[in-house]
């Protein structure tokens, strides 16, 4: 038979190394490997200093998120109850919350150097607090007690040991949005709308009044020119931010326009600034630089135009600002500082 015929094909074929295809059968049992979780939708934010840890409320649930691995650690939530706000004492080893009951929640979170924990916090008490729900929460610096803003236009203090009333106050004619204790002082700073008030708790009365904005106020920050001695930001969607003082009278020392609505207000150290800022060639680096006239620290601002302002206090001149970093619309609704002391670091929450 001549090479190449069909013979010598079939004789090489048979001489050719056999090959097989095996079908692998998938298993029906699955089990979850990873999975991505969202931390945020909606709501109160508040940094604790203490662990390095976020809480954020997420499909009313408090979740504790770490800022370096961007996933929640632990969370709190009681079935058929959801949270609305909340507020975090400054050891982080309790949280206050505020639930759709309209009862006020102690939480155990375990404070710094606690193991994280998969399984969600259990509450130690309960409470009832107004007669409607409260929709802001504080704690003194203490840790004491916790301060409550309510839609009956009535703020409470409430000793955080025993669980009972201190003080209630009365006089806005509007829903109690904000309340915010004096970082050094037995003081309560509320918001109803466009007004301020300043509670007293050693004499538990009203000091002060504070009537400046056009438009409904939402946020609030202490910035400290001294020690022990502090003065109030308020920033409102009337597109300004006030400068009070506090100290002897309750006095407006500044408006600041924006020219845009203010969703958030923080206030950072220039002490720590400079430091951080000394290798920069920015805006902000070159005017710390200077060393003129630098104020004990500068006012941060977010809002609906999507930009983060850096402003000086003494005269309202926007020392620098930068683009949203978020997505979508690039809106922010938060900024907060990480570092109260240095002044280094700030997080900001955007739509």
């Amino acid at each position: 038979m001549e090479p190449g015929t069909a013979g010598s094909k079939e004789a090489e074929a048979e001489r050719a190394p056999k090959t097989s295809v095996e079908v692998e059968v998938l298993s029906e049992s699955w089990s979850v490997d990873s999975k991505h979780t969202g931390c945020y939708s909606g709501g109160k934010v508040q940094w604790s200093e203490a662990t390095g840890l976020l809480g954020c409320l997420y499909d009313e649930e408090l979740h504790l998120v770490d800022p370096t691995t961007q996933l929640p650690t632990q969370r709190a939530s009681q079935e058929g109850d959801g949270i609305l706000t909340f507020a975090i004492d400054t050891t982080g080893e309790n949280a206050c919350t505020s639930h759709r009951s309209g009862l006020l929640r102690h939480f155990l979170l375990g404070g710094a150097g606690c193991e994280a924990a998969t399984s969600s916090w259990q509450s130690v008490r309960s409470w009832k607090a107004h007669d409607q729900l409260v929709v802001d929460l504080c704690f003194d610096a203490s840790g004491s007690f916790v301060a409550s803003g309510s839609t009956d236009r009535s703020a409470k203090v409430w000793d955080f040991a025993g669980y009972f009333c201190t003080h209630s106050f009365r006089g806005h004619n509007g829903i109690v949005s904000l309340v915010r204790f004096h970082p050094s002082k037995l003081q309560l700073v509320t918001v109803a709308d466009s007004e301020l008030r300043l509670w007293d708790l050693k004499s538990s009365s009203c000091i002060g009044v504070l009537k400046d904005h056009l438009a409904s106020i939402s946020s609030l920050c202490f910035g400290q020119t001294q020690s022990g001695s502090y003065q109030l930001l308020s920033g409102g969607r009337d597109q300004v931010v006030n400068v009070w003082q506090l100290e002897d009278t309750c006095t407006k020392l500044r408006t600041i326009p924006t020219f845009e609505n203010i969703e958030g207000v923080a206030a950072l150290p220039t002490q720590g600034l400079e430091q951080v800022c000394s290798s920069s060639q920015g805006k902000l680096a070159q005017w710390l630089s200077k060393g003129k006239a630098i104020p004990p620290y500068v006012i941060v601002t977010v809002g609906d135009a999507s930009l983060l302002k850096v402003w000086n206090p003494i005269n309202g001149v926007c020392l620098c600002e930068h683009a949203s970093p978020h997505a979508a619309t690039g809106l922010f609704r938060h900024v907060q500082s990480l570092d109260v002391t240095g002044g280094s670091k700030v997080v900001t929450i955007g739509e």
